[in-house]
């Protein structure tokens, strides 16, 4: 079934959702628990089949309670915005957490920010900063977004402008539209780096033209008088 499962993994990219539906609806037969949460992912989007929140969220439950992993970060989501059932932060919480231990790396930012914000559980920074740390180890670009942030504000972490500048390089080079915007920020105001409005206003600009909101507002409002002397 594995082989199936990646299968369908590659179908549902390609938005091929009757082929997914079609092999989804066969292992349901046999109990597996991949393609009940592949179905309640279904059901949240209303592809291939009618939109139905509370539908997603039984089959993530049920996925769930066959031990699958992803399905946890899947209703711990329904959990935290009320998909398909009432919301309830310490149940997100509950279910990011088991999710972690079963090696759902999509579960695992989710669970730094309950840490950080307090959501379902007592608000420890230290320990959000050590789950986005693992997060952006794994690759997640939003982890290490988050990593940045901590050393830009000295939150769960001692305060390291020069070490989120780096972070935000490496995104940017990357074509990330609001490691782009920081990085535009961090020359603005000198946070790690010798203030050069010149290359900030370059950045923010790039930003905006990857489609970063922020960016944009800031160039039209704020930065309306840099935008006029560099003329970029």
């Amino acid at each position: 079934m594995n082989n199936e499962f990646e299968k369908i993994e590659h179908l549902y990219k390609e938005k091929k959702f009757s082929e997914v539906l079609e092999i989804v609806n066969e292992g349901i037969k046999n109990n597996q628990p991949k393609c009940f949460n592949m179905l309640g992912i279904l059901y949240m989007n209303g592809e291939q089949v009618k939109k139905s929140e509370r539908k997603a969220f039984k089959c993530f439950k049920k996925a769930a309670s066959l031990s699958y992993p992803n399905s946890f970060y899947n209703l711990g989501r329904c959990y935290l915005y009320g998909y398909g059932t009432l919301k309830c932060k310490r149940k997100a919480f509950i279910s990011f957490l088991k999710g972690v231990e079963l090696g759902s790396t999509l579960s695992n930012k989710s669970l730094a920010d309950c840490y950080f914000f307090g959501w379902g559980t007592k608000e420890d920074h230290s320990l959000a900063f050590e789950y986005y740390k693992k997060g952006m180890e794994l690759g997640d670009d939003l982890s290490s977004l988050r990593v940045a942030a901590c050393y830009s504000t000295g939150q769960g972490i001692e305060k390291d402008e020069k070490s989120a500048l780096v972070i935000y390089k490496t995104l940017a080079n990357k074509g990330n539209d609001e490691a782009v915007y920081r990085l535009g920020l961090a020359y603005l105001y000198g946070y790690g780096v010798e203030i050069n409005e010149e290359v900030a206003i370059e950045n923010i600009r790039k930003a905006s033209q990857l489609g970063n909101k922020k960016a944009k507002m800031r160039l039209e409002r704020d930065l309306k008088a840099l935008n006029e002397k560099y003329k970029i």
